[in-house]
């Protein structure tokens, strides 16, 4: 089984994704964030290796889902990227993926931009948020939606979250990963506050 991540810039899915690749492996790391509590750095520790076309920007551009390719000797693979799922292509080429799409809510949104201009590696670098990735707009096709789990953003931060994942998953959270995720969450309500002084 392998994984997808995909999300708006700004919206945790790299931390979501250290996190899965953790259940899946049973790892038991001592995640470390950035002191913006940005996951960045740990995200690419996590075991994900694919292939696709050199002139897609993986990124961004949903276009990647068309060559994408899982290889190495990996048992499972993780991917994680801004461009939002195309949900049929995955399906036809990508059968036994499961999907994570992180959505937002007009509520959510002034935290996912403080989140995208102080955690990114170029601040000054924004990315536009793809109106698909609102909850609302979702769509799932019902021949997929058995391997899709869609996560408000604002639900990361709810102390259900990694059960969630753990279902979705099928794996049970070992104590390193109950300790990482709860960091996590206690950093981002620090740097909240931060960022409303600088205000």
């Amino acid at each position: 089984m392998d994984f997808i991540t995909s999300f708006p810039s700004g919206a945790s899915g790299r931390f979501i994704n250290s996190i899965v690749t953790c259940l899946v492996y049973d790892l038991s790391p001592v995640m470390t964030y950035q002191t913006t509590n940005a996951a960045h750095d740990w995200s690419h520790k996590s075991s994900y290796a694919y292939t696709a076309s050199p002139e897609v920007d993986d990124l961004l551009e949903s276009s990647v889902y068309q060559s994408l390719r899982f290889t190495g000797e990996w048992k499972h693979h993780f991917f994680w990227t801004h461009a939002y799922p195309d949900f049929e292509q995955i399906y036809r080429r990508l059968s036994d993926t499961k999907i994570i799409v992180i959505t937002f809510d007009d509520d959510s949104m002034a935290e996912i931009d403080a989140n995208s201009y102080y955690k990114n590696a170029l601040p000054k670098r924004h990315y536009w948020v793809d109106p698909r990735f609102k909850h609302d707009n979702v769509i799932v096709p019902e021949n997929i939606k058995h391997n899709v789990l869609l996560i408000r953003y604002a639900d990361i931060f709810d102390t259900n979250m990694l059960e969630t994942l753990s279902k979705f998953t099928n794996t049970i959270p070992n104590e390193a990963t109950k300790q990482n995720f709860q960091s996590y969450i206690e950093g981002q309500r620090k740097f909240v506050v931060d960022v409303k002084t600088k205000k």
